[in-house]
């Protein structure tokens, strides 16, 4: 899991750099994007049932054909 984005000390000036984004704590919720630090949004409500489901699909899959260990990832 991330780091909470209120635990996150972002750079006072109007354009950022890599070298700012790289100085974040691992896991901090942002992105750089044309030299702004933007929050990542959270997955959807949407997002998450899809994600749920597809798991389950291939969790089947992978049962029945004994393809190797399914792992899920919760990023």
């Amino acid at each position: 899991m991330g780091m909470p984005a209120d635990r996150v000390q972002i750079p006072a000036k109007d354009t950022c750099t890599y070298e700012d984004y790289a100085r974040l704590p691992e896991g901090a919720p942002y992105q750089l994007i044309g030299g702004k630090l933007v929050m990542t949004p959270s997955p959807s409500t949407g997002h998450q049932a899809v994600v749920l489901n597809l798991s389950l699909e291939l969790a089947g899959f992978v049962r029945k054909t004994r393809a190797g260990p399914g792992l899920l990832c919760t990023c």
